[in-house]
């Protein structure tokens, strides 16, 4: 998977992520995909670092 094939998943993941917790009711859920949303900008740093190095 390229750099730019992998930001785009990345950032796919977090347009998901989003829509899932507008959509979550339960508070324990809502937590969990929380979590994974402020994993996911951590994920675009790093793989653009990994790009610029290319």
């Amino acid at each position: 998977m390229t750099y730019l094939e992998q930001r785009d998943r990345i950032l796919q993941n977090l347009r998901d992520l989003f829509t899932q917790l507008s959509e979550e009711t339960d508070e324990t859920k809502r937590a969990q995909i929380e979590a994974k949303c402020h994993e996911q900008p951590d994920l675009l740093e790093l793989n653009d670092k990994v790009g610029n190095t290319r």
